[in-house]
């Protein structure tokens, strides 16, 4: 093999573990503990800690905010499931991306 077919697979390489290192996932959702509000909260300071609303409701002549949030972390088989699709990933050059998007 010559000096230059050796460089351009290495290139080669190098370029596809690159590619496959990049998720098209989402990073995992931070959870947000309940105690931090209270009756007298005002809004931007919920909407500065958990972000936009989904939606608003009216309720008793009042606007009303809903929101999705996540009280808990990933459990222990969550964070497995996502180190695995980051394994599978760099093991299979990306192709497994079909598989793991949504």
């Amino acid at each position: 093999m010559t000096l230059k077919a050796i460089s351009k697979t290495l290139f080669s390489s190098s370029a596809l573990l690159l590619l496959a290192a990049c998720s098209s996932g989402m990073p995992a959702p931070e959870p947000v503990l309940l105690s931090q509000f209270n009756q007298n909260t005002d809004r931007f300071g919920v909407v500065s800690t958990v972000g936009k609303a989904e939606g608003t409701i009216q309720k008793n002549g009042r606007s009303c905010d809903i929101y999705k949030i996540y009280t808990t972390g990933l459990t222990a088989g969550g964070r497995a499931a996502m180190g695995g699709e980051v394994v599978t990933s760099v093991a299979t050059l990306g192709l497994a991306q079909v598989i793991w998007a949504p």
